[in-house]
């Protein structure tokens, strides 16, 4: 039987272009399907900036993957020349009480991560951008940063191409058959053959894995940039990577172009995309206007209104966690999405996973948690 490569990767995002640089340093042969160009402003990916924290919010025990994580950017950095990984420190912040604050804080302590915290006369001192309440607490320290995700997911690209992958941009997979002994790959007029398949479609799973329909949501994350009024204020260090967690949600990062700040605020849920063939809803007026009040209100320093706005489409599971493994009753292929907006900081590590269940048929990493068959229930947004 011929086959086309060992692997076909479909979907070259943040996933998709890791798991193939990782594929290819194990020796194996990679073809690479996506709809788009590489890198897009489409998916999940798009928007400047990234924020890595050396911890786990929603999941302290993923600790030592994000430790990994950094050690494979800095690889990844040096296979391509570019920076991709900015170290500014960062800084969570919310009332003292908030259980995230709580776990974050515990989690640090318990991994031996260096951190300081910061009761809030400090937090006004160190950090004049923020309004802080009596109420809050901080939590600085010196890893976080963030990742450059266009320039990220390029690098991993040409990486594979080094190790002899073929990406093929602008390539819609249509459909994705297992067979006995392995994977026919539809494009168009086209039926490839591969002994391995990945999907990493992001927020399209719903087309090349129906039987996830209603247990992967796709949803569009809105960001968007505000004009300082004194930009020498929001340079770093003086202006660090930041979260706010509890009542406000938000995170937000340094000026990287001179000129305007980022600052992505979180709604519960993000807006559900009904068609993600067709138009993606707009970031409605009601909305925006929301965005301003809590920008007037804890960002004194930045005109309220933003300068510009991008909403990414994102694939949401019900139960936050990621499908990260073999699909039931097709070992052969290997279903890699549902990141929920969390996936692009851990993403080499995710690609590493990956070519260890092609490579070894078995990762060293504990991956039961994220299993397709794990039993999901479909009442409920992430």
């Amino acid at each position: 039987m011929t086959y086309e490569a060992d692997v076909a990767v479909i979907g070259v995002g943040a996933v998709g272009s890791m798991t193939a640089w990782r594929l290819t340093e194990r020796g194996l042969s990679v073809h690479a399907f996506e709809q788009f160009g590489v890198p897009n402003h489409r998916g999940a990916s798009a928007g400047q900036t990234r924020r890595i924290a050396p911890f786990s919010l929603a999941a302290p025990e993923l600790t030592p993957t994000l430790t990994y994580s950094r050690t494979l950017w800095r690889d990844l950095e040096r296979t391509s020349g570019h920076q991709l990984y900015v170290r500014t420190g960062g800084i969570i912040l919310g009332p003292a009480d908030t259980p995230d604050l709580v776990r974050l804080i515990r989690t640090a302590e318990e991994e031996g991560i260096r951190h300081d915290l910061l009761e809030p006369d400090a937090l006004r001192a160190r950090f004049p951008q923020h309004l802080v309440r009596d109420c809050d607490l901080g939590v600085w320290d010196e890893l976080t940063g963030y990742l450059r995700p266009e320039l990220g997911i390029l690098a991993a690209a040409d990486a594979a191409r080094r190790g002899g992958a073929v990406i093929r941009e602008y390539t819609p997979v249509t459909a994705v058959h297992p067979e006995d002994r392995g994977v026919i790959v539809e494009t168009g007029d086209e039926r490839l053959r591969f002994r391995w398949a990945v999907i990493a479609p992001g927020a399209w799973a719903e087309h090349l894995l129906p039987y996830r329909r209603p247990t992967i949501i796709p949803r569009l994350n809105p960001q968007a940039w505000y004009a300082p009024r004194d930009i020498s204020r929001y340079r770093a260090p003086a202006f660090a990577v930041f979260e706010r967690v509890g009542d406000v949600k938000c995170y937000g990062f340094p000026t990287i172009d001179g000129a305007t700040v980022k600052i992505g605020i979180s709604t519960d849920p993000h807006p559900p995309i009904a068609d993600m063939k067709g138009r993606y809803p707009e970031v409605t007026a009601e909305r925006l206007a929301d965005f301003s009040a809590v920008i007037a209100r804890f960002f004194p320093g930045l005109h309220p209104t933003p300068v510009a706005v991008a909403a990414q489409p994102e694939g949401y599971s019900v139960d936050g966690h990621p499908f990260v493994g073999r699909l039931p009753d097709s070992p052969q292929v290997i279903a890699a999405c549902g990141f929920s907006g969390a996936g692009y900081k851990s993403s080499p590590v995710t690609g590493e996973w990956i070519a260890d269940l092609v490579a070894h048929g078995q990762s060293p990493w504990q991956l039961s948690r994220f299993d397709p068959k794990r039993s999901l229930t479909t009442g409920g947004a992430p």
